[in-house]
């Protein structure tokens, strides 16, 4: 082989060496540039997905207050349809008083029963009183459990314990 062939072949060597450097340093590059492509699409898509659910989480708290007011609102409708409008009780009982007949004490409880302590002038106005609730549409089931005669002043005094059911 001369000298001439040699120094082709180094060269050729040479060549070959620098072509392959610089190939691997483009394929080096491309893959670079490519990934940062693709980190950058990531980003993008992540940001898009994290206002999506960002949305749909202010959506949700808003349909859980809607809902907790609603919740709110039916739990008031049902206090009060189950509330007891105690002083329309009484004045619905009041009415059952009359001259010859006087209430001393009162007594309502929640389910409807009504206790009356009271005192009457006679036995008449008694049997009068029990017929009186008996026929309104809000008493029922009048019941005397106590009864005591007494006199005071030549007049005869009757303390009892009526008790009914109030159907209002």
């Amino acid at each position: 082989m001369t000298s001439s062939q040699t120094n082709n072949k180094k060269i050729t060597t040479s060549t070959i060496l620098t072509l392959l450097f610089f190939t691997g340093t483009v394929v080096l590059s491309g893959s670079l540039v490519w990934q940062k492509y693709s980190l950058a699409e990531t980003r993008t898509q992540l940001n898009e997905s994290i206002k999506v659910k960002e949305a749909l989480i202010t959506d949700y708290s808003k349909k859980d207050l809607i809902g907790e007011k609603h919740l709110s609102q039916e739990i008031l409708k049902k206090a009060e349809s189950y509330r007891v409008i105690w002083s329309q009780k009484l004045k619905d009982v009041r009415t059952l008083e009359n001259k010859n007949i006087n209430f001393l004490s009162i007594s309502l409880e929640k389910g409807a029963k009504v206790s009356i302590s009271a005192t009457a002038n006679s036995k008449e106005a008694i049997s009068k009183l029990i017929e009186t609730i008996k026929s309104d549409p809000l008493f029922t089931n009048p019941f005397v459990s106590g009864f005591s005669e007494s006199e005071i002043e030549n007049q005869k005094n009757y303390k009892f314990l009526i008790t009914f059911s109030y159907l209002k």
